[in-house]
């Protein structure tokens, strides 16, 4: 919905076995970008939502959603630009402002000319994103029914003797919301809450206690558990695998990720090539699918990795030695190494090159 973390084969598949939350409470832990409750809702007709997490980001949400405001302070004077976007427009200029907030944090210590570039494009459109995302986000609100700032095994303990369905997507990692947020929440201060640290103790716990008889439940984790069935597996990115487990849904399914292979070959350069003087260096068009086969094999298995609109082989004396990928500029505007405002649709950029 707002920063994607729920694959699209997941949200399909909660879509398809939407008869199971129809006419019933639902009780979402570390809800983040509220995606679990946006599929849901727009499927079926649920009683209630009830909604958590721990980040001012959901919080942020949450508020805009529900119309309540969580009061704030931004510590850092160097900072202090962000003030009118929290305290002067609209509940939904606080989610944007956090969220482009949290993107331009990434960069803020410019040490690649990458960073220096992508410090550059936010702070010179920081007030057109903050409004196109702020329509944005308005546009796809969610009518959840209340939110918890807290502990996720507390939230659901709050509703253990209603008939509802609980259903959590955990992180994959301790800490991983802490470090994601850490830089954020330094610079805007708000009520915090405490809570455990979702470890592999916790997690254990937390799901053996959603998997007690006579409780319905949906979860996801990043591995299997072991010795219990899984009712869905998705593989979405490269070296990526979600297991969902719950009580409640109808149908199995498995997903098994398309690396649209063409089945297209070339002649790849001899291992023991050797470039000379007169060695004859080309570069050729060709279709951007036929080079993905080639991704799979040498690009690291950590790299996941999409087609892009354009491809190229590099060939040396006939044979290829490596692959190029151009995609066009999405966004409206950009900049330059200068620093130099330019137009996206017309900019060419290099998805990939590989040899």
């Amino acid at each position: 919905m707002f920063f994607g973390t729920i694959d699209d084969n997941v949200r399909r598949y909660i879509a398809g076995n939407k008869k199971a939350f129809e006419g019933r409470s639902v009780v979402v832990g570390c809800s983040g970008n509220f995606t679990s409750e946006k599929v849901i809702l727009q499927t079926t007709v649920p009683k209630a939502v009830h909604s958590n997490d721990v980040s001012l980001y959901s919080l942020l949400l949450a508020d805009a959603m529900l119309k309540e405001e969580t009061e704030l302070e931004v510590t850092e004077e160097a900072y202090a630009w962000i003030r009118p976007y929290l305290f002067e427009r609209t509940p939904w200029h606080r989610v944007a402002a956090s969220m482009l907030l949290l993107r331009l944090l990434k960069h803020e210590k410019r040490r690649s000319v990458h960073a220096k570039r992508m410090w550059s494009h936010y702070c010179t459109f920081f007030d057109d994103l903050a409004n196109q995302s702020a329509a944005n986000l308005m546009e796809k609100a969610v009518p959840i029914s209340s939110y918890f700032n807290g502990d996720v095994f507390e939230h659901f303990k709050h509703f253990e003797n209603e008939d509802a369905i609980f259903t959590a997507y955990l992180p994959f990692f301790k800490g991983d919301y802490e470090a994601q947020y850490r830089r954020l929440q330094q610079i805007v201060q708000w009520p915090s809450p405490t809570y455990a640290m979702l470890d592999a103790k916790r997690k254990g716990e937390i799901l053996d206690w959603m998997r007690q008889p006579g409780r319905d439940y949906l979860f996801l984790l990043n591995e299997p558990l072991p010795g219990v069935p899984c009712q869905m597996i998705s593989h979405k990115q490269r070296n990526t695998w979600i297991y969902l487990y719950s009580n409640v849904v109808e149908r199995n399914g498995l997903f098994r990720r398309n690396y649209g292979d063409t089945g297209t070959r070339f002649q790849l350069i001899a291992p023991d090539y050797r470039f000379r003087p007169e060695s004859k260096i080309q570069i050729v068009k060709i279709s951007s699918s036929d080079i993905q086969y080639y991704k799979g094999l040498y690009l690291a298995r950590n790299i996941d990795f999409t087609a892009a609109e354009q491809g190229f082989a590099v060939l040396a004396d006939g044979g290829v030695l490596g692959f190029i990928e151009m995609s066009r500029g999405k966004s409206h505007m950009s900049i330059n190494f200068e620093g130099e405002a330019i137009s996206g649709p017309q900019t060419w950029f290099m998805l990939s090159d590989f040899p």
